[in-house]
């Protein structure tokens, strides 16, 4: 890729989503949503995106590698409990995997605030405002997670 083509190139964020809420055998609720941004237009940036795979054992800094001191586009955190990929478990332990919740929380005056909760195999995305201020905590036993970090340099 010659200089001119990389300083014309852009990074994008898109996403798309869709929720389905279902009351017996009724037609599902459908909420769709979908947007897409620029966030990278110059090769000067070499920003990348941070991705970790980690597990959480107690009250935690949220882990935002090397993008702490920069402006964030995009945090998405996986709650990967419940996620069975190499035997079949028991049904005692999918219970026990379901139990397995991650609360994300705001350092409000030295004290972390529960204020989002990431249920067993779920997923959340969010833009922070102060991403410093936020932990991490887990309920019902080892929460194995994914955090990926997008960086944000708008043009």
């Amino acid at each position: 890729m010659n200089d001119e083509a990389k300083r014309e190139s852009i990074s994008r964020l898109t996403v798309v989503e869709k929720v389905y809420f279902q009351v017996g055998d009724d037609q599902p609720l459908l909420t769709t949503g979908s947007y897409g941004r620029v966030v990278r237009s110059s090769p000067e940036q070499e920003d990348q995106v941070y991705q970790r795979k980690t597990t959480i054992d107690g009250p935690i800094k949220l882990d935002l590698g090397w993008l702490a001191t920069e402006k964030i586009s995009l945090i998405c955190i996986q709650n990967k409990s419940g996620i069975f990929l190499e035997k079949s478990p028991t049904p005692e332990e999918v219970e026990q995997e379901k139990k397995k919740e991650l609360f994300i929380c705001l350092d409000v005056d030295g004290c972390a605030e529960p204020f989002i909760v990431v249920p067993s195999g779920e997923s959340c995305r969010f833009v922070p405002v102060d991403p410093n201020r936020l932990s991490l905590l887990n309920v019902g036993g080892s929460v194995p997670i994914l955090i990926t970090v997008f960086p944000d340099v708008p043009l």
